[in-house]
């Protein structure tokens, strides 16, 4: 047998009516897809969601499909609802909100800025700028020591010196 999920009856009847309310979406009224703005109606479809993801993950995928398609639909209505208003409207005359926006604000007068003098900012090196010479604060920390198995007198004494450490067994 293959590890596809069998469908029960109740299973079998809500995909049969999930299939049916993909077809019937787009063809709600506008109000019942304006509904879906409300915080309860988003809950209960949140909840139906989560019911059908426990049931079966077939029913899970077909609701998610569903749920999507009705939030497009409600988009759809909503967009065709705002370009016949914008539509009506006379566009020489503008809206309240630009109108506001083009007269200029009374905002209080502000001081001129003081520009500095060119000679106060320049960009490079020049004699009163200090010194550009390294002094040590302090000796150095270097504390690195050479690993035991680097020798001076080559890399055959620190190879076998490593395979000691690495195989006691063997030694």
């Amino acid at each position: 047998m293959s590890d596809f999920p069998r469908l029960s009856k109740l299973e079998t009847i809500l995909l049969v009516g999930i299939f049916v309310a993909f077809f019937i979406v787009p063809y709600l009224p506008k109000e019942v897809l304006i509904l879906t703005d409300l915080f309860l109606v988003r809950l209960v479809l949140l909840l139906a969601l989560t019911c059908v993801v426990y049931m079966n993950p077939i029913l899970a995928i077909a609701g998610f499909v569903l749920l999507a398609l009705l939030f497009i639909e409600r988009n759809k209505v909503k967009f065709q609802q705002l370009s016949s208003t914008l539509a009506q409207q006379d566009p020489e005359v503008p809206s309240e909100a630009v109108a506001s926006i083009e007269t200029p604000a009374t905002a209080p007068e502000q001081p001129p800025f003081d520009m500095p003098e060119e000679s106060s900012i320049p960009f490079m090196p020049s004699s009163d700028s200090g010194e550009n010479d390294f002094r040590p604060v302090a000796p150095s920390m270097d504390q690195k020591q050479p690993l035991p198995t680097e020798t001076v007198d080559g890399s055959d004494k620190a190879i076998h010196q490593l395979f000691e450490w690495v195989n006691p067994i063997h030694t």
